[in-house]
C-alpha cells in the first residue's frame, strides 16, 4: 500500500531528469491532489445526507480536476499539470460562495490556497495573478454576505454547518501541513542539489584547466625542440619570448588546477613563481641578477590573471634583456601592494639605464602589446624613468 502511495506521489519524477524547481512543483501538486482527494472523499461520506445535487456535482468536478493534474504529471506534462491544478482551485474558489454559507474557516482556506498555489507556480506574474483572483473572490464574498446579496444553493441546519466547517478545517490544515513539509523538504533537496552541482562544476573546471595546462606544456616542448635545431640567435630569442608568454598562461591554469578555487588565482604565489621562472629562463652565468620580491597576497579572477601575467612577462623580459649588464650587480625589484579593498598595484623596477629617448613607445611592439592588454583588463600603467626603469601596473581586482 505504501509503495502504491509513494509511486503516486512521485508521478513524473521517477525515471526522468527534472530540475529542482520542476521536482518541487510536481511533488507539491501530487501530494496536495492525492491527500485532498482522499480526505474530502472521506468527509463527503459523512456529509452525503445533507449535500444537495449541486454540491455533489461540485465535489466530483473538483476531485476530477485534481485527478487530472496527477495524470498530467504522470504523463510528464508538467506545465499543463500546474495550469490544471491552479484552474481547479480557481473553480473551487469561484463556486463555493454560491453553494455554501460563508464561515471564518472559508477565509482561512482562501488564504491557504494562495500559499499552496504560490509554491506550485514558478513565475512571479502567475503567482500575482492567482493571488489577485483569490482575494477578489474572497472580498466579493464578504461584501455579498454582509448585504445579503448572495443566497447559497444549499441551506443547512445549524448542526449541519458543523460538517462544512470541519471540511474547510481539514482541507486548510492538510494544505498547510503538506505545504510546510514540502517547503522544508524541497529546501533541503534544493540545497543538496546546488552543492552537488557546484562540486560537479568544480571537478569539470579543474579537469579543463588540467587539459589546457597539458596542451600548453606540449606547445612548450615543441618550442623547445624547435629551438634546439635553430642556430640563429635572433630566432632563438624570438622562440624564447614566445615560450615565456606560454609559460605565463600555463602557470595560471596550473594554479587554478592545484588551488581550492577554480576561478581565482593568488597573485602573490603566481607573480613570485612566474618571475622566478622568467629569471631562470633568461639568466646566464655571465650575468649577476639579484631578485627582490615584496608581494602582498591578493585574489584575482581568471579573466584578469592571464592578461596580467602576459603584461608582467613582457615587463620582466624587457628588463632582463635590456637593463642587465655583466659589469654590475643587476637588481630586479618586484612588489605588489593593496591600495584599498579593490585596487592592487604591481611595481617592477630594474637598475638599468632606463628607456632611451630614441625609443618610440608607440611604435615598440612590446609597449604596444602591454598597452592593449592593459585596456583589456582596465589597468593603468605608469613608467618612471629614474635610476633605472620602474613600471607600475594598477588594476582593480
Amino acid at each position: 500500500m505504501l509503495k502504491f502511495v509513494n509511486r503516486i506521489l512521485n508521478f513524473g519524477i521517477e525515471g526522468h531528469q527534472v530540475t529542482l524547481e520542476e521536482k518541487h512543483s510536481i511533488k507539491l501538486i501530487n501530494q496536495i491532489s492525492f491527500f485532498i482527494i482522499i480526505l474530502t472523499s472521506i468527509g463527503d461520506i459523512g456529509e452525503i445526507g445533507v449535500m444537495g445535487w449541486q454540491l455533489i456535482l461540485h465535489t466530483i468536478v473538483f476531485k476530477l480536476g485534481l485527478g487530472w493534474a496527477l495524470y498530467l504529471n504522470y504523463k510528464r506534462k508538467i506545465s499543463l499539470a500546474a495550469f490544471v491544478f491552479s484552474s481547479t482551485w480557481i473553480f473551487e474558489l469561484c463556486s463555493v460562495p454560491f453553494l455554501v454559507p460563508h464561515t471564518l474557516n472559508a477565509d482561512g482556506l482562501y488564504l491557504t490556497v494562495i500559499v499552496i498555489i504560490g509554491a506550485v507556480l514558478r513565475t512571479t506574474t502567475s503567482i500575482l495573478i492567482f493571488a489577485f483572483i483569490d482575494l477578489s473572490i474572497l472580498i466579493a464574498w464578504h461584501v455579498a454576505d454582509a448585504h445579503s446579496l448572495l443566497q447559497p444553493m444549499n441551506v443547512f441546519k445549524p448542526e449541519e454547518k458543523l460538517f462544512i466547517e470541519i471540511s474547510y478545517s481539514i482541507i486548510m490544515m492538510v494544505g498547510l501541513l503538506i505545504g510546510l513539509l514540502s517547503f522544508k523538504r524541497s529546501a533541503k533537496e534544493y540545497q543538496a542539489g546546488l552543492t552537488q552541482n557546484l562540486q560537479e562544476k568544480d571537478i569539470l573546471l579543474k579537469e579543463i584547466h588540467h587539459r589546457v595546462k597539458n596542451n600548453l606544456q606540449v606547445i612548450l616542448s615543441m618550442i623547445g625542440l624547435r629551438g634546439d635545431s635553430i642556430k640563429s640567435e635572433e630566432s632563438q630569442e624570438l622562440l624564447k619570448d614566445i615560450k615565456a608568454r606560454v609559460v605565463s598562461m600555463a602557470l595560471v591554469h596550473n594554479k587554478l588546477q592545484e588551488g581550492e578555487g577554480v576561478q581565482q588565482v593568488d597573485l602573490k604565489n603566481y607573480i613570485t613563481e612566474l618571475s622566478n621562472l622568467l629569471v631562470q629562463m633568461y639568466s646566464s652565468p655571465q650575468i649577476q641578477l639579484v631578485q627582490k620580491n615584496d608581494i602582498e597576497p591578493c585574489i584575482a579572477g581568471i579573466e584578469k590573471s592571464i592578461p596580467l601575467g602576459l603584461i608582467i612577462t613582457e615587463v620582466i623580459t624587457n628588463s632582463i634583456k635590456h637593463a642587465v649588464s655583466p659589469s654590475k650587480t643587476n637588481i630586479l625589484e618586484i612588489s605588489g601592494k593593496k591600495s584599498d579593498n579593490s585596487n592592487y598595484s604591481i611595481s617592477i623596477k630594474d637598475n638599468g639605464s632606463g628607456i632611451l629617448k630614441e625609443i618610440n613607445q608607440n611604435e615598440s611592439l612590446g609597449f604596444l602589446s602591454i598597452s592593449i592588454l592593459c585596456k583589456q583588463i582596465g589597468a593603468d600603467i605608469e613608467r618612471i624613468n629614474k635610476d633605472g626603469l620602474e613600471t607600475i601596473i594598477r588594476i582593480k581586482i
